[in-house]
């Protein structure tokens, strides 16, 4: 449970519209990684629309920073929210 309420906070603080950092002026914005970490987040919680929402939004931040080669991954990841599946990264190996 603490792990969802942490989703929950996170979520509230940021402006889902603007992607706007909380108690930070206006013209700082959520970069794209950590709304692509609360996507994340957000679909381990059970969350699949918030993930579904989030990850759109870090894909069009992206586009308009034509950083396309992120894309592929992010897309893949959207299909998984959708699918109401998480997506996690594989631990590094200690080999």
């Amino acid at each position: 449970m603490p792990y969802m309420r942490f989703v929950e906070t996170e979520l509230s603080q940021i402006d889902g519209s603007e992607n706007r950092l909380p108690g930070i002026p206006g013209s700082v914005k959520c970069p794209p990684g950590r709304l692509e970490t609360l996507a994340m987040a957000s679909a381990e919680a059970g969350l699949f629309d918030e993930a579904v929402r989030l990850q759109r939004r870090v894909i069009q931040m992206m586009t308009w920073d034509g950083r396309l080669d992120a894309l592929p991954r992010l897309e893949a990841n959207l299909a998984r929210y959708r699918a109401g599946q998480i997506c996690c990264a594989d631990a590094p190996s200690s080999e």
